[in-house]
């Protein structure tokens, strides 16, 4: 992931994951909301609701979680490696982290 990457909002990850996925934009958005226009919609600038988000994410293999801001992240001493979070994983993370904090009107 390059600067730029680390720049991205929640939206456009979000995009670029569905990009990534090879699933078309209407059997994702049958999968997770039951409607085929959520991803169509995403993509002409709509901001969905979370629980949207929530959905389309689990479709494609993620979750999406609220964690406090002010905690370091915790790691398991006992996880191997190759079953720990890739860094672009984690930024992803941070990132909806930020982007949710924002849209709920906690923003410094």
């Amino acid at each position: 992931m390059g600067a730029s990457d680390s720049r991205m909002g929640l939206r456009q990850r979000l995009i670029d994951l569905i990009d990534r996925s090879g699933v078309s934009d209407r059997h994702l958005s049958i999968l997770a909301t039951g409607t085929g226009d959520t991803v169509r919609n995403i993509r002409r600038g709509a901001t969905p609701h979370v629980n949207s988000i929530e959905a389309l994410l689990r479709c494609l293999g993620f979750k999406l979680q609220i964690v406090p801001l002010d905690e370091p992240e915790q790691h398991d001493t006992g996880v191997l490696a190759s079953e720990m979070q890739p860094q672009w994983a984690r930024q992803l993370r941070e990132e909806i982290r930020q982007d949710l904090h924002k849209f709920l009107g906690q923003d410094d």
